[in-house]
């Protein structure tokens, strides 16, 4: 579940109660993401394709928005190229050979560039944030 602290952002932000919710909880089922995770929640209560928090870092993206209106499956065929394993989702789009990843198993976030892939596939990459709420609260300043 999200934090009280992240659901206080989103209020005061207007962040509007998502119209879509069914069809978002099928992506996430179909991602094998757990519908009570704040991965879940957080892609389950926001609207926008894309987010921006801190100045300087890429825009978040809302990943059942991507899956059923843009390249979502790109994306995710851009980590199977790599052998990166399935439970990594990209949560931003692919910069300068570099992406943010949510590690669904971990509930953590990874700020992950190709040249830490041998890493990432060793299973020796610490993630940048502990779980996806500590991401959130990061990224929006909060």
């Amino acid at each position: 579940m999200l934090s009280e602290k992240i659901k206080k952002y989103f209020h005061e932000k207007r962040f509007l109660p998502n119209p879509e919710i069914e069809k978002y909880k099928q992506v996430l089922i179909e991602l094998n993401v757990p519908l009570e995770s704040a991965f879940a929640e957080f892609n389950l209560t926001t609207i926008g394709p894309t987010f921006i928090g801190r100045k300087g870092i890429r825009e978040i993206q809302n990943v059942c928005w991507f899956k059923i209106y843009s390249n979502y499956d790109y994306s995710l065929e851009i980590l199977k190229k790599f052998n990166i394993p399935k439970h990594y989702l990209p949560i931003s789009s692919f910069e300068s050979d570099s992406v943010i990843l949510y590690d669904i198993d971990k509930d953590a976030v990874i700020d992950f560039s190709f040249d830490k892939l041998k890493l990432l596939l060793e299973n020796k990459i610490e993630p940048n944030w502990k779980t996806f709420n500590d991401f959130l609260e990061w990224y929006f300043e909060l």
